[in-house]
């Protein structure tokens, strides 16, 4: 038990500063005189002499979070800070009342019934037993299929970054078609798009706790000639085909001969951080350029106020935030499931390919005789991952009972006759089809070319047989999210290394230029020359930092690949997923964790006479390559 507090009469000028370092300097909020009185009587009556310790800064920072999670505005005034104090402390009086209850029914006769002779020590841990013995009968049953769902890029609500309140706020709720002409983007939107995802990732840059750079704005540069500076923006091509960096105020012609890449790939789209030496001719000759560090998912769920980004637990008109009491009972149940598995299925899964029907009836046979002999429970889903023909669909067929649209069809119904002979599977195990760039509809405009992303799910026109046979079968955009008990999965399948390659932005050849550099302010410094790690780790590592540090599924301009404008932050990594399957069958095979981000390439499905594919257990997080031969 906690000892009694004194209440003292603080004044407000003594809690300004301690005020200013939590509400201001953290949360950039500005308190009014009357809300600083309020909040000095409250904190002196209950802290009283203790008003400047751990526990009152600790409440100083809840009273900020709660302030910007109810969207109050950034000054702080005396109604709304009488009402946040009325609700923590009604908070703080349904506990002690909690707490009393509990213990009430921790009776005596209980107690001498257990143990006659109970020693002190046991007494105790007598009641702390009973305690737990209480809260486990009185729990609620959480059922895993409630938190089990597949969040395609039309049913998330869509979030943008308020700059000037500094916060995520709602735009757009579950539209009934996107691609409907009352539902298509204003052309205001690509604008705001870039300026969007700049705000955000700024933001996040710079917050950073190992890394508190001075960041220069372009707009400030002229006529600071022959001085250094650090500057942040969007990396691209201007008009002269000349490269350029550019932020909200200014853009700025780069001059990168001289200069140093950190790990990971540029190329135009991509938001950089350049350090430099601004020159007469208005040109900034880089002497280093590098991504802006990644932020681990906790960090980000906390500054956001755990609002629920994808839906999951928020009603139809409010997006609320995540409790954390259930949050912690979704983590438990986790623990829990452990005979839980998803299989990510490789690349390519081409269903008009006889050697790729082959590989997956032998698969699904493998997993049933796993069932069978070993009592292993069946997979929870399993994900394909397209495009699920070998060439792009036409929609002018020379005889329509061959059309190409047919065949497409007729691959789907070709592995339905497959799992006919796996009941097991098709009452247990739920399918997930993700598409690609070769996949209905996207195809038949772009004949398999970089289409506009993100793709919409396949029809179900073409899994008909599918869905009369298999209880739960799902078509997902691509990417999609799926959420897991409170674990949040990215399914990406996108040829982002091949796209990172042929767009790289190079180094030209060095050209003398009138400034002094020093050489000590040139790092020669390579991550990646590490010759003892193997070019597919390095590789891999490239392109995970990549799209981390960027915060985004496609980190390029929208002439490299279209973006439906108004979805572009459902290809926003903020803040991190849980698990990221980046399936790239241009890429090798990989497992990374980076940034707390579990990322993982199941690379291409059928290799040779070799099918390639990863388990995922939820429960510990980890994940298997597996291969079978066929």
């Amino acid at each position: 038990m906690s000892d009694p507090v004194l209440p003292i009469e603080l004044h407000p000028a003594s809690l300004r500063p301690l005020s200013y370092r939590v509400l201001s300097k953290k949360h950039g909020l500005h308190i009014k005189s009357e809300a600083l009185a309020g909040l000095a009587k409250y904190i002196g009556h209950k802290y009283g002499t203790n008003w400047n310790s751990t526990q009152c800064m600790n409440f100083l920072d809840n009273f900020g979070k709660i302030w910007k999670e109810q969207d109050r505005g950034l000054f702080i005034d005396k109604e709304g800070t009488e009402k946040i104090i009325r609700e923590v402390t009604d908070k703080e009086n349904k506990r002690e009342e909690a707490s009393i209850v509990s213990r009430k029914e921790v009776s005596l006769d209980f107690l001498t019934s257990k143990k006659h002779l109970a020693t002190a020590q046991e007494f105790d841990s007598i009641v702390d037993h009973s305690l737990k013995e209480t809260y486990v009968i009185n729990e609620p049953q959480i059922d895993w299929k409630n938190y089990f769902q597949v969040v395609n890029y039309d049913q998330q609500p869509i979030f943008r970054f308020n700059s000037l309140k500094r916060q995520l706020e709602l735009f757009r709720r579950y539209p009934q078609n996107p691609l409907s002409p009352a539902n298509l983007a204003q052309t205001s939107s690509e604008v705001e798009m870039f300026l969007n995802r700049y705000n955000l990732v700024y933001e996040r840059f710079i917050r950073d706790e190992e890394f508190k750079p001075t960041v220069t704005r372009i707009k400030n540069l002229l006529g600071r000639n022959g001085s250094r500076f650090l500057i942040f923006g969007l990396i691209s091509y201007n008009n002269s085909g000349n490269l350029q960096l550019q932020d909200d105020s200014d853009a700025i012609e780069l001059d990168i001969s001289r200069c140093t890449f950190s790990m990971g790939y540029f190329v135009p789209g991509c938001l950089v951080v350049c350090d430099g030496i601004y020159s007469k001719k208005n040109v900034f000759h880089c002497l280093s350029i590098a991504h802006p560090p990644a932020e681990k998912r906790e960090t980000s769920m906390e500054i956001i106020g755990n609002l629920d980004l994808l839906g999951i637990h928020s009603t139809s008109k409010q997006i609320t935030k995540i409790d954390p009491d259930l949050k912690l009972k979704l983590m438990t149940t986790e623990k829990q499931l452990d005979s839980h598995r998803i299989l990510i299925l490789g690349g390519d899964i081409f269903l008009d390919d006889l050697n790729v029907l082959d590989a997956l009836k032998k698969l699904f046979a493998k997993l049933t005789q796993t069932f069978v002999d070993n009592q292993v429970d069946l997979p929870l889903s399993i994900v394909l991952n397209g495009p699920f023909t070998k060439y792009p669909l036409s929609c002018s067929p020379i005889n329509s009972s061959f059309s190409s649209i047919a065949s497409y069809k007729a691959g789907f119904d070709s592995l339905a006759s497959i799992l006919e002979k796996f009941p097991e599977i098709c009452k247990h195990t739920t399918l997930i089809f993700v598409p690609h760039d070769n996949d209905l509809w996207p195809s038949i405009v772009h004949r398999g070319t970089s289409s506009l992303w993100p793709h919409q799910p396949i029809s179900n026109t073409f899994i008909t047989k599918l869905t009369r046979i298999i209880k739960t079968c799902l078509v997902a955009s691509n990417p999609t999210k799926l959420n897991y008990l409170s674990q949040e999965i990215i399914l990406v399948r996108d040829d982002i290394n091949a796209r990172f390659k042929r767009n790289q932005i190079t180094k030209p050849a060095p050209v003398e230029i009138e400034i002094d550099i020093e050489p000590a302010q040139v790092s020669t410094e390579d991550v990646v020359s590490d010759k003892s790690i193997s070019p597919e780790i390095r590789l891999a590592r490239k392109i995970v930092k990549t799209v981390l540090d960027q915060g985004h599924l496609s980190p390029f301009t929208t002439d490299i690949r279209p973006i439906l404008w108004d979805y572009d932050p459902y290809l926003h990594l903020y803040p991190s997923p849980n698990l990221l399957v980046l399936c790239d069958p241009s890429a090798p095979r990989f497992d990374i964790t980076y940034m707390g981000c579990h990322t993982i390439n199941p690379g291409k499905f059928l290799v040779g006479n070799k099918c390639n594919y990863t388990i995922y257990y939820p429960s510990t997080s980890k994940c298997s390559s597996e291969e079978i031969f066929i």
